[in-house]
């Protein structure tokens, strides 16, 4: 079996990530969409690879069992795959399972494989594969291995597991590896984390003194480095050396421009490493070459010292040649060295030691499992996004000149100078909103990353179906700890209220904007003119209806959000992935995601069956204005507007009214709806 991971998911969370690999995949490999093939090159991808000289697609008439098998040197690995239907897929709570069918198709595989004597009817690949096969077991039978694996894009009978456990013992006693893929494994594999072996480079740092520079301990070491080593290693390798830190430059501290500034002087850079805490390296392992006066760090990964070798790197590239060839010869970095990548100790050192520059508390928990899980989770679906997790990360990125592992920005560019980017403080307040606490979010005050609470809640529990089913039903509904579980929400659950959030955000009229209109209305009807003073305009302004009723909405942008999800759990019920998944796929949905949520893009707000989140924008934007001439006074009265609104019971107020003109409407002629049907009937089905 293979390890399971640390992503908690169920299986119906899961699939729509799962189909947007599948047809990645297809429109990599395949001239059309196929399921069951593209789910042969997913795992090929995932778990082989699909190089021409090793990767052999065999799946087909005459394959002996065998869908594709890899090849090299005298290692040969055998595949069998299953793969549902798509409409399967989609339909399915649980994953689907299947019998022991694809195991006894790879045994006889196996069998036909080893057997040096018999007849086989199979396609010209697989005789290869047999001749060669029995022909490096002839000549070097001990180097000459094989392997089997069973790749099931669901799981397996009880049945059908017995019988692959009893097989595979079976087959260890002949030296034959065999394997089982389900759907969790390639759910992993997709969302796998760098492993600290994924850091293949090596640098060197020079010193002068090995008897005074040097002090050494058992597994690290501190020494007094030249601050050029750290220039060149950046060259050579950029943000490569950063993936562990928990920020990435920052270019407007003031910390970072004095360390810059102490470097522009021969005195400052004589003293540089007095004035400056220094580098902290975690690394596989480190050599200290006496003879070159030099430490070779294998692995390495500079845990605290981002802003000190990008103030250095700065600072060289601004003097001139002579003041350079004074900094490579007199600026030093106090330096310690650690042999470790046990990824928990290195995570407390990392929180532990970035205190020079102020810290964001997101920073802290940026490289937690779950923050690196939604981070691959944007990365893999069918249209990416960039989850910016840490201070700096992706302007950073985008000026490196390195290959960066797991970052193209190609993905992520929706236009000229316009990346899809999102950053995880947003989606703490649109998501908190979404799941029924708009009146707090909007109250503001909270700590997403220091509240270990709210943190968990945000980022480490998803809503149950008990939960999307009180809340569509129930204007009240106040969410309880046992309404959410333990995993992490779909990437498309977060999209869809960050969707919404920019949505609200882009319809909003600026307060200046909104004075404007008002004061162009009381000219248009006569009420004012050039000449009215600031006081007749204020004694106008107060009976504008609509200057007041744009004043509520711009200050409603977290309750519009909780109204959202109202409406939508109304008419789509369960707001799982695949929901989330078929409501950001409409068309004018999908066209602004797209954009990056481009205002140019944005969905109409008439029904016209291509979009879903545009007339809910107009439907609730109707009832607030009912809502506002309902309880205009109470509205007015009120010491302040954002206290009011805060309130849960004008939340809950507001939604007594979506419930209510959902049917007083159906008569009414509007473009936001469909003549003779509720609000919510209008809505297109998914």
């Amino acid at each position: 079996m293979m390890d399971k991971g640390y992503v908690d998911i169920s299986f119906k969370n899961a699939v729509p990530e799962l189909i947007d690999n599948l047809q990645k995949v297809s429109d990599a490999y395949l001239d059309e969409f196929n399921e069951h093939k593209a789910f042969t090159y997913l795992v090929a991808e995932l778990f082989e690879n699909t190089t021409d000289e090793f990767f052999h697609y065999t799946d087909g008439a005459k394959d002996g069992g065998i869908d594709f098998f890899i090849q090299a040197a005298q290692s040969y690995i055998l595949y069998q795959c299953k793969c549902p239907d798509i409409s399967i897929l989609e339909a399915s709570e649980n994953p689907p399972v299947f019998d022991d069918t694809a195991i006894k198709d790879i045994l006889s595989a196996i069998q036909m494989i080893r057997d040096p004597k018999g007849s086989y009817d199979v396609k010209k690949e697989i005789k290869m594969l047999r001749a060669d096969y029995q022909a490096d077991l002839a000549e070097n039978p001990e180097r000459t291995k094989l392997k089997a694996a069973v790749a099931v894009l669901g799981d397996l009978t009880s049945a059908a597991k017995e019988f692959f456990n009893s097989t595979k013992e079976k087959l260890a006693k002949e030296s034959i590896a065999f394997d089982l893929i389900t759907w969790e494994d390639v759910y992993h594999s997709i969302h796998a984390l760098d492993r600290p072996f994924d850091i293949d480079f090596s640098i060197d740092l020079t010193f002068d003194d090995i008897n005074k520079d040097i002090l050494q301990h058992r597994e690290y070491c501190y020494a007094l480095i030249h601050a050029f080593d750290y220039y060149k290693a950046f060259r050579e390798h950029e943000w490569n050396l950063f993936d562990w830190n928990v920020r990435y430059e920052l270019k407007k501290s003031r910390i970072n421009q004095k360390i810059v500034a102490s470097l522009k002087t021969d005195k400052g850079r004589k003293r540089f490493h007095h004035y400056n805490n220094g580098v902290l390296i975690s690394c596989r392992s480190y050599q200290i070459k006496k003879n070159k006066s030099l430490i070779r760090l294998i692995g390495p990964q500079i845990i605290n010292g981002c802003q000190t070798v990008r103030s250095i790197c700065n600072a060289y590239e601004d003097l001139s040649p002579e003041e350079q060839k004074h900094f490579r010869e007199n600026v030093y970095v106090q330096t310690k060295i650690i042999q470790s990548m046990d990824i928990d100790f290195i995570m407390e050192l990392v929180e532990a030691t970035n205190d020079q520059n102020p810290m964001n508390p997101r920073n802290l928990k940026s490289n937690h499992s779950e923050q690196k899980n939604i981070k691959k989770s944007f990365s893999t679906i069918k249209t990416p996004f960039f989850y910016q997790r840490k201070d700096g990360e992706f302007d950073s990125l985008l000026a490196t000149h390195q290959k960066m592992k797991g970052f193209r920005k190609s993905d992520y560019k929706a236009g000229k100078n316009c990346y899809r980017i999102i950053d995880n403080q947003d989606l703490a307040r649109s998501w908190f909103s979404f799941i029924g606490h708009s009146d707090k979010a909007l109250k503001g005050g909270l700590q997403y990353f220091e509240d270990e609470e709210l943190y968990d809640l945000i980022f480490k529990k998803q809503p149950t179906d008990e939960f999307w089913h009180y809340m569509s039903s129930n204007p009240y509904f106040e969410p309880s700890t046992d309404m959410f579980e333990i995993g992490t929400p779909s990437a498309y659950q977060y999209l869809l209220s960050i969707c919404v959030d920019k949505y609200i955000f882009s319809r909003r009229i600026p307060m200046y904007i909104n004075k404007k209109m008002a004061i162009e209305r009381g000219k248009k009807s006569g009420a004012l003119s050039e000449k009215s003073s600031d006081e007749e305009v204020s004694v106008y302004l107060k009976d504008d209806e609509e200057y007041w009723l744009n004043i509520l909405i711009n200050n409603m942008r977290e309750v519009y959000i909780e109204l959202f999800s109202f409406i939508l759990s109304r008419r789509y019920g369960v707001l799982d992935a695949l929901t989330c998944q078929k409501i950001l796929s409409m068309p004018a949905e999908a066209e602004y995601i797209k954009n990056a949520f481009d205002k140019k893009c944005m969905p109409s707000q008439k029904q016209d069956g291509n979009s879903i989140i545009g007339p809910i924008y107009a439907y609730i934007s109707y009832c607030v204005s009912q809502y506002f001439q309902k309880y205009r006074a109470e509205i007015e009265g009120a010491a302040r507007l954002k206290s009011y609104l805060w309130n849960r019971k004008t939340v809950n107020k507001i939604k007594d009214l979506v419930i209510e003109y959902d049917k007083k409407v159906k008569t009414y002629d509007r473009d936001w709806k469909v003549i003779n049907k509720t609000f919510v009937e209008s809505l297109p089905d998914i």
